[in-house]
C-alpha cells in the first residue's frame, strides 16, 4: 500500500455524507446513541439501510446486539448534538430533547426524519462492522435542510 490511513481518510473527506444519530434504550430503559455518517440505502424492497460502526467503539454493541433501534437524520441546526454523540455515549441525556417511539426507541427532537430498524446482518470489515438493517417504520418530521459532513467539517445547505 503506497498511502497511509490518514491519506485515505483525507481522500474520502471529499465525499459529502449526511449525518445521523443511532438511538435505542437498553433493557433498563437507559437511552444510548452514537453519531454516524456512513448511512446509505441498500434496498427498496425490502427497505434496507447500510452503515458502518467502528469495532472498537464503546457504543457499537448497543446497535449490533438489539432487536431494534432508531436512525435520527439530523437537521442543519443540530451540529452540537452530532458532536456530543460522536465523542462518547452520553450518560446524561438531561440536555437532549427526545421522546420514546412506539418501538421503545429515543426519537430526537428537531430531526429531519426518523427510521426505526431491526438489524438483519452484520459483517466484519477491517476495523469496522457493516450493519444492514431493515426499516420497520419511518417518519419525515421536517423540511429543514439536513446536516452534512464534508472535508471533515459539518455543514448545512445554504452555507
Amino acid at each position: 500500500m503506497s498511502f497511509s490511513s490518514q491519506d485515505f481518510r483525507k481522500a474520502m473527506s471529499h465525499f459529502t455524507t449526511g449525518v445521523a444519530i443511532l438511538t435505542r434504550c437498553d433493557s433498563d430503559g437507559n437511552p444510548h446513541g452514537m453519531t454516524i455518517n456512513s448511512l446509505t440505502s441498500a434496498s427498496l424492497k425490502p427497505p434496507l439501510l447500510l452503515f458502518c460502526l467502528n469495532k472498537y467503539s464503546k457504543t457499537a454493541h448497543y446497535f449490533t446486539e438489539t432487536p431494534s433501534f432508531a436512525v435520527n437524520i439530523l437537521s442543519g441546526e443540530q451540529e452540537s448534538l452530532a458532536r456530543s454523540f460522536a465523542a462518547h455515549d452520553l450518560k446524561d441525556w438531561k440536555e437532549v430533547e427526545w421522546a420514546v417511539s412506539s418501538f421503545g426507541n429515543p426519537i430526537l427532537k428537531g430531526i429531519v426524519a426518523a427510521l426505526e430498524c431491526k438489524p438483519k446482518a452484520i459483517h466484519a470489515a477491517g476495523d469496522h462492522h457493516i450493519l444492514i438493517a431493515e426499516a420497520q417504520n419511518l417518519d419525515i418530521l421536517s423540511t429543514e435542510n439536513p446536516l452534512i459532513f464534508y472535508k471533515s467539517h459539518f455543514h448545512s445547505f445554504g452555507e
